[in-house]
């Protein structure tokens, strides 16, 4: 539907304000990474998906902190490949990184894209969209399982939504 588009649009106009340096792209997947010359939110935050995150040592905090210097608006494309977990996690490490905890992602702006009717979660995790995740069981549950609650009220917390109704592609084919 032009996604895509937007991408490259974004891109060309920081780049001709010479504002390219604003702007990093990201997703959850290498794949997905490579389709918009981005790369892993895991890779880009040194997120790991085993054991206690929080042993990030103070070099990787500050490597990540000068990747990110300048930036203002994170683009994680192909959302619906997050779990509620996941949305929970780079939030938590934009925050440790950028030192400010009262605002979701660090108070970095955060542009999500993707299709929740195309691609699901990986490795069965609780979708951003999960039913399940959120309730009084979760909120009460394992660490994993209130992160996993945190996670989905963040993503709740996201207030404008643009939808793309006509299929680019089609057209140009």
């Amino acid at each position: 539907t032009g996604k895509s588009q937007v991408i490259k649009s974004l891109i060309k106009l920081l780049e001709n304000r010479n504002e390219a340096h604003r702007f990093m792209l990201m997703a959850p997947t290498g794949a997905a990474a490579a389709l918009v010359s981005g790369s892993t939110y895991h890779s880009m935050l040194a997120i790991r998906d085993f054991g206690n995150d929080d042993t990030t040592s103070p070099t990787a905090l500050a490597k990540i902190r000068a990747r990110l210097d300048g930036v203002d608006y994170i683009f994680i494309d192909e959302v619906s490949m997050l779990g509620c977990r996941d949305m929970y996690n780079i939030s938590a490490r934009l925050a440790k990184v950028m030192n400010e905890y009262e605002e979701p992602f660090g108070g970095l702006n955060v542009i999500f894209a993707g299709d929740f009717a195309q691609l699901p979660p990986v490795r069965n995790v609780k979708p951003l969209y999960s039913h399940a995740v959120g309730s009084k069981a979760y909120a009460e549950g394992t660490p994993k399982e209130q992160e996993q609650a945190i996670g989905k009220a963040i993503w709740h917390q996201i207030t404008t939504a643009v939808i793309l109704r006509e299929n680019m592609r089609q057209k140009t084919q």
